[in-house]
């Protein structure tokens, strides 16, 4: 698997859409999502507290660059991955000084058309320190804004199902197609993710047990069959435009939360679960290869249970041959 997805898109500066829909959404004051130590839903811990003074630094330096009129982008992919492990860092690191540096290289890679993921990236560590909604809502309405800053945004909103926002969402994007702004199908894309995240929450509130709601939420923490086939595959190597999809973070979450209320069901519910669906379009030579997958994609999606549960869960899963509990 390609750690990083640099896929190039195309930016003009100045847009005639008219942001109708700017005041006609009320956006909670406070985004909900930061509830407990792993706020990165990884499976890696937060960033000790020495450390939190060379991220400023680190990051310093990256926002000045971004701000500055002749920006210098990272000169390879190298320098490009190490800025992204820098910005998922400053995610983890609890520390409201960073916001400001965040908002500034997420605003102003938004425009880069090879490395505007770093963007994506920085609004995803402002979510996750507990950056207000409205601060992502606004950049979504914001018509001068670069359309990736504008699509990211809303990505970020939609990670927190809301009716009212989705439909000003679809307003926005459908405006946008109407005046022929380059690049409307970004914001049409990520008007559906929000459509869908409502789906998905309607989904497991429809269900009755702890073993249907984790089924659903194991898929889409993992969000497609191609995204892990690899055995080396790690969390912190997840493309931006997969990690930060509204759909994993959304389910990630949920997952967390059903597993704090409910350890036990949750873990020996995660132990028998088949992914349905997930392997209709692999290419499957024998029964044997099916439970090595479905092991592999328990093992991943366990990285996300809590403490407790996960504890239980690796108490209780099958072994391979040659590992020793």
């Amino acid at each position: 698997m390609t750690p990083f997805n640099f896929s190039s898109s195309v930016w003009c500066a100045s847009f005639t859409l008219v942001s109708v829909v700017a005041c006609a959404v009320a956006a909670p004051t406070h985004s909900t999502h930061v509830e407990g130590p792993l706020t990165d839903l990884s499976g890696a811990g937060g960033v000790d507290a020495p450390a939190v003074a060379d991220l400023r630094a680190r990051l310093a330096a990256l926002a000045e660059r971004a701000s500055a009129p002749s920006r210098a982008v990272p000169n390879s992919e190298v320098a490009f991955a190490d800025s992204i492990a820098l910005v998922r860092a400053c995610g983890r690191a609890a520390d409201s000084g960073l916001v400001p540096l965040l908002r500034v290289v997420a605003e102003s890679y938004a425009s880069d058309t090879r490395f505007h993921h770093l963007s994506l990236e920085a609004l995803d560590a402002l979510y996750r320190l507990g950056e207000p909604l409205e601060y992502f809502r606004m950049r979504v309405v914001d018509s001068a804004a670069p359309i990736r800053l504008r699509q990211y945004s809303m990505l970020i909103c939609a990670r927190e199902p809301d009716t009212g926002r989705a439909d000003a969402f679809e307003q926005v994007a459908e405006r946008a197609r109407r005046e022929r702004v380059p690049n409307a199908a970004f914001l049409a894309s990520a008007a559906h993710e929000a459509r869908f995240v409502i789906q998905l929450e309607a989904r497991l509130a429809s269900f009755q047990t702890v073993s249907q709601q984790i089924a659903l939420l194991a898929s889409h923490s993992i969000g497609g069959f191609n995204v892990f086939v690899s055995t080396d595959f790690m969390v912190e190597r997840e493309a931006p435009d997969h990690r930060s999809r509204p759909s994993v973070v959304w389910s990630r979450e949920r997952l967390v939360k059903l597993a704090t209320q409910s350890p036990v069901e949750a873990a020996e519910a995660l132990l028998v679960t088949k992914f349905e669906g997930m392997l209709d379009d692999a290419e499957i030579e024998s029964a044997e290869q099916v439970e090595r997958l479905l092991y592999r994609y328990r093992d991943h999606v366990s990285q996300f249970l809590p403490p407790a549960s996960l504890a239980i869960y690796r108490q209780h899963r099958p072994l391979p041959d040659g590992e020793k509990r």
